[in-house]
């Protein structure tokens, strides 16, 4: 994944384990964007939770949009559309998920 986010573009955080196997803080070296331009229909990405609040993966789809990406499982979705996810409804990112390219 590209490194280097911008306003515009998802903003994720990678999921970073400690040795005793739970997820690490937040830490900005960890972020990462992917862009899903107009010909994505499908993010083949599941969600453990829905805003307000950042984003957990629970799944990736074997062959779709999310693993050819390097989206994994534990990932953190923090920003979409430029917008920090604790300040977005379920609805709007419903919305995002739906109807937005690119997001």
């Amino acid at each position: 994944p590209s490194h280097c986010p911008s306003d515009g573009d998802a903003v994720w955080q990678s999921a970073m384990s400690s040795a005793d196997g739970t997820v690490a803080g937040f830490n900005p070296r960890n972020l990462f964007q992917v862009v899903a331009d107009e010909d994505v229909k499908k993010l083949g990405i599941g969600f453990s939770n829905l805003p307000p609040g950042h984003i957990e993966v629970k799944t990736v789809a074997p062959g779709g949009f999310g693993q050819a990406k390097e989206v994994f499982p534990g990932d953190l979705l923090i920003k979409a559309q430029g917008k920090d996810l604790n300040d977005v409804s379920a609805d709007e990112f419903r919305d995002m998920l739906a109807n937005q390219r690119p997001l």
